[in-house]
């Protein structure tokens, strides 16, 4: 989406970063569907996502403006 936008000259107003998020949305919700049962099947699952999520929630406050610069800027995308 960021390649296309870009070689579009599409401007990021609001309704499309709004149409990005319903894209993107639709991605979580089929994930989550998918792994709902593995979710709720025991405490041991919740536990190591619980874990999993604290260190990757802090280091992405620590980090937002450079997260909010590089990762979606169309020349980083193309080279990763």
């Amino acid at each position: 989406m960021i390649l296309v936008s870009a070689a579009m000259k599409i401007h990021e107003d609001e309704f499309v970063k709004t149409f990005e998020v319903f894209i993107q949305l639709g991605d979580i919700v089929a994930i989550a569907l998918m792994y709902v049962k593995r979710f709720l099947q025991g405490i041991d699952i919740s536990l190591k996502l619980i874990v999993a999520f604290v260190p990757t929630a802090f280091i992405g406050f620590l980090a937002y403006d450079f997260i909010k610069a590089y990762p979606f800027n169309p020349v980083i995308v193309s080279i990763s």
